[in-house]
């Protein structure tokens, strides 16, 4: 037994000096370390008689143009000046017109453009990196308005690559013009219903209507130019989509005549739902062939429905 305890005692006492070596080992090569670290000389009485500079003077270095900065300056302007910024509220190539969008705060990602085509006969709801051609796609929605890039976009550096950014925006009237015929034509133009539109509605009740087929035809096929008539938001509960709320009617425009107000939340007509773009979309294209249409909303705490008639 004295033994076993002699030859533990020798493991622990062995064990107890590695472990002083190599800490006393550790801290002396930290201290000569420390020791050739490189100091900070002071500025010689030379320097300072002579007036040298005792820090690097930078800027006397960018003036003498070592590494061809100025060039590679101008290089950079003149392709930034190559890309094309075109503003235009109908890309021609593309025969696509922008009538509603739809913009998502907190997620870009699930904001929405609604395009159609010159002559409002097909309707396509896109996001930001939906290819609209072989050389187009989406860069970003906003308000009334779609960034489209066009061309070598991704690399606009490359040379004889252009590279095109269109602001495709919601379809505008024509710009005034000057001149006294031109203010009668603007004053008559005042009246946000065409007269073949407005001729074309004819209250029957408190909530039904009459809309003759060619009326309904040109609200549809022109859409955009009421797009000014409107703000639209989408109404949730509970956290999930219910509708589309109105926050502002313009008096004496198309939705006033039929009968809708600002604070009216829509949730479906003729029991398609238009909780979102897509099922508003859908709902759309089924209205063109429609004879009977009702609007399902809700008007402060009540829901009705508004009843319209198409002969």
């Amino acid at each position: 037994m004295l033994r076993a305890d002699r030859a533990i005692f020798a493991i622990y006492a062995l064990t107890i000096a590695i472990c002083i070596y190599f800490t006393s080992r550790a801290a002396s090569t930290a201290r000569d370390d420390s020791a050739y670290a490189p100091r900070a000389s002071p500025p010689s009485a030379a320097a300072a008689t002579l007036g040298i500079p005792t820090q690097r003077d930078t800027a006397r270095i960018v003036a003498r143009n070592i590494f061809d900065a100025r060039q590679r300056r101008h290089g950079a302007a003149a392709s930034q000046s190559d890309r094309q910024i075109v503003t235009t509220s109908e890309a021609k190539d593309l025969g696509l017109r922008l009538i509603a969008t739809h913009v998502v705060g907190t997620d870009a990602a699930l904001s929405s453009a609604t395009l159609t085509d010159a002559r409002g006969d097909a309707v396509r709801v896109v996001r930001r990196g939906a290819r609209l051609a072989r050389d187009a796609r989406v860069v970003a929605v906003a308000h009334g308005e779609l960034l489209i890039a066009r061309g070598d976009c991704v690399a606009p550096a490359r040379r004889g690559r252009a590279c095109t950014l269109q602001h495709l925006l919601l379809a505008r009237d024509e710009p005034r013009r000057t001149g006294r015929l031109d203010r009668r034509r603007r004053s008559r133009a005042r009246s946000s219903v065409p007269r073949v539109i407005r001729e074309g509605i004819r209250q029957l009740g408190p909530q039904r209507w009459e809309i003759r087929r060619a009326a309904l035809a040109r609200v549809l096929s022109n859409t955009s130019i009421f797009a000014r008539d409107l703000r639209i938001i989408p109404a949730q509960r509970d956290g999930r989509p219910v509708g589309m709320k109105l926050l502002y009617v313009r008096a004496g425009s198309l939705f006033a005549l039929l009968g809708l107000r600002r604070g009216d939340t829509l949730s479906a007509v003729n029991n398609h739902s238009i909780a979102t773009a897509e099922d508003a979309l859908q709902a759309y294209l089924k209205l063109r062939s429609a004879r009977h249409i009702v609007v399902a909303l809700t008007r402060g705490t009540r829901a009705r429905s508004h009843t319209y008639q198409v002969r």
